[in-house]
């Protein structure tokens, strides 16, 4: 079967949907946040943080991939290692975090409301943690 044909291609009653991938980093949704980061880049963060946002990943960061030292985890085997390195740099864990904030994260005035939203959720020595870790 040829490419053409591929594309032409039925899945059920529905066309295959076609992907498009680019350098526009897609923030949800994609008509209000977009950030123009290399194909690269798009691509690892997507490696470590598949389609979570920003506020998501900064909370990966922190409660699965820092040890207790605030280090990097050896938690990530070496592909996503190698993402960490082309998307972070070698920031630790906490430098990571200020950076998806500065540099990846939605609007200050969505953020701050979704972010008190969110955090009125957990509980109070996690809302705590977060605090701590975001004002260092």
């Amino acid at each position: 079967m040829s490419r053409k044909d591929r594309k032409k291609e039925k899945v059920g009653k529905w066309k295959r949907p076609k992907k498009k991938h680019t350098n526009r980093h897609h923030q949800c949704p994609t008509s209000r946040f977009v950030k123009i980061v290399e194909k690269v880049i798009h691509n690892k963060w997507h490696l470590l943080f598949e389609n979570d946002m920003p506020y998501e990943a900064a909370r990966d960061v922190t409660k699965r991939w820092t040890t207790k030292e605030g280090k990097l985890s050896k938690k990530l085997g070496s592909k996503k290692q190698e993402a960490w390195k082309a998307v972070f740099g070698n920031s630790d864990p906490q430098e990571a975090i200020k950076i998806i904030a500065k540099e990846w994260d939605i609007p200050m005035n969505d953020l701050i409301s979704w972010f008190s939203y969110r955090l009125s959720l957990l509980k109070p020595e996690e809302q705590k943690r977060i605090i701590e870790n975001l004002t260092k």
